[in-house]
């Protein structure tokens, strides 16, 4: 593949995202590299530059979540996160809503670095579901904050969606 077309096809489904929900690109975030924390090792999600695009949600929240070193840990992070917005989504406790909401969003982006041994095809999959759990994840955020119970369902339903479409990896 030539190299300008592989640096440009993130960009490309990123605007098309953003497009489909109605916000325009950030230029700034696609056109800076990703840097992914090293396997093995425990970060910040903050510290990662592949979540800065994802950390960037329109309600101005910044990634803080402790990022455990083991995918599987990953992914039992996760479900308590999931298990925890749901609570609040069922209970109608919208102020509890942003912080599992925002959770979820930061370990989903650090899954990709996790992903060494996917195929190509799955990488870049797994890329454009981390990149539509961020963009629920800032949707699910404003629904919340403005108290509007029909926005929180509905993101919430399309951010389960997407959890569930992403295949589980050791």
């Amino acid at each position: 593949m030539n190299p300008l077309l592989r640096r440009l096809a993130p960009a490309i489904v990123l605007a098309s995202l953003l497009a489909a929900c109605s916000k325009a690109p950030d230029t700034s975030l696609v056109t800076q590299s990703l840097t992914l924390p090293p396997e093995g090792s425990v970060a910040s999600v903050a510290d990662g530059g592949a979540v800065a695009a994802a950390a960037s949600s329109s309600s101005g929240n910044t990634a803080s979540t402790s990022v455990p070193a083991a995918t599987d840990e990953v992914w039992k992070a996760l479900d308590r996160q999931a298990a925890a917005l749901q609570k609040a989504v069922d209970g109608g406790v919208w102020k509890d809503v942003p912080a599992s909401a925002d959770a979820i969003r930061d370990l989903t982006a650090a899954l990709p670095a996790h992903a060494a041994k996917l195929s190509a095809d799955d990488q870049q999959m797994l890329q454009q579901q981390v990149t539509l759990v961020a963009t629920y994840v800032g949707k699910l955020d404003e629904a919340a904050s403005a108290g509007n119970a029909a926005g929180v369902k509905a993101n919430f339903k399309r951010l389960n969606d997407t959890l569930g479409g992403i295949t589980r990896f050791p």
